[in-house]
């Protein structure tokens, strides 16, 4: 009977509820032990600048908690100006890290006329970088939700953000999002090069049935170990 009731027990459902928070300062542990685990920051750049940063910007960012602000953090997602930052050190370190990773020198021509931009005024063209981390066992449900989210902040302080250098740096031209991928074994060959994109809507890409240029671009058989990102990457303009 014992055995019975053990079992039982066993195969109840757990009922959890998640609510999305805006960032705060108490958040900065939380998001500093994930970005120190997560796979946004190679080895060798303090994840404590880019969780100061984003756990003291309300203004744009999503914390993933429980019923309450005080409970456990499970995921979060943010975007910040690289032009707005330029100077901070952590930021810094990561465009080095991520000119230097570069395979080849088209890549990081492509990547580095991205950055360039990041040292206009911010009237032009600024560039944001999507900072995400979650655990693996999040929900697959929120993340639509969570993305959605990340939007809306961003058309929200474009238009509402008390100090008027938060609102030009907001006015991103374009998002970069770091995405790792694994490749099978015996895989290393590239997709064909698609046609050359025409411009679009910005929120027509979503409905497109045609791969973007950076999902043709990426290696044949790569997989993604974030869902979310393999379908952002259908709709980016590079890879």
């Amino acid at each position: 009977e014992e055995g019975d009731d053990e079992s039982e027990d066993d195969d109840e459902e757990l009922q959890v509820e998640f609510s999305f928070f805006d960032p705060r300062s108490e958040a900065y542990h939380a998001m500093r032990a994930m970005l120190s685990g997560g796979a946004l920051l190679p080895e060798g750049i303090d994840p404590g600048g880019f969780a100061d940063l984003l756990s003291e910007q309300a203004v744009v960012g999503t914390l993933v908690k429980g019923e309450s602000i005080d409970t456990d953090l499970y995921g979060f997602i943010s975007a910040l100006s690289l032009q707005q930052h330029k100077e901070t050190k952590c930021v810094q370190q990561l465009i080095a890290s991520i000119l230097k990773r570069l395979p080849d020198a088209p890549a990081r021509e492509a990547v580095r006329a991205c950055m360039q931009d990041a040292q206009a005024p911010l009237e032009l063209a600024p560039v944001g970088l999507v900072v995400s981390e979650r655990f693996v066992n999040m929900p697959p449900q929120l993340l639509p939700n969570l993305v959605d989210a990340l939007l809306q902040d961003i058309a929200w302080a474009v238009q509402h953000a008390d100090d008027k250098a938060d609102r030009l740096a907001f006015r991103f031209e374009r998002l970069l999002l770091l995405a790792p991928i694994r490749m099978p074994a015996g895989k290393a060959k590239k997709a064909e090069p698609a046609e050359p994109a025409r411009k679009q809507p910005k929120h027509a890409a979503k409905h497109a049935p045609k791969r973007g240029p950076a999902a043709a671009a990426l290696p044949e058989g790569a997989e993604f170990d974030r869902v979310e990102e393999e379908c952002i990457a259908q709709a980016a303009d590079a890879a």
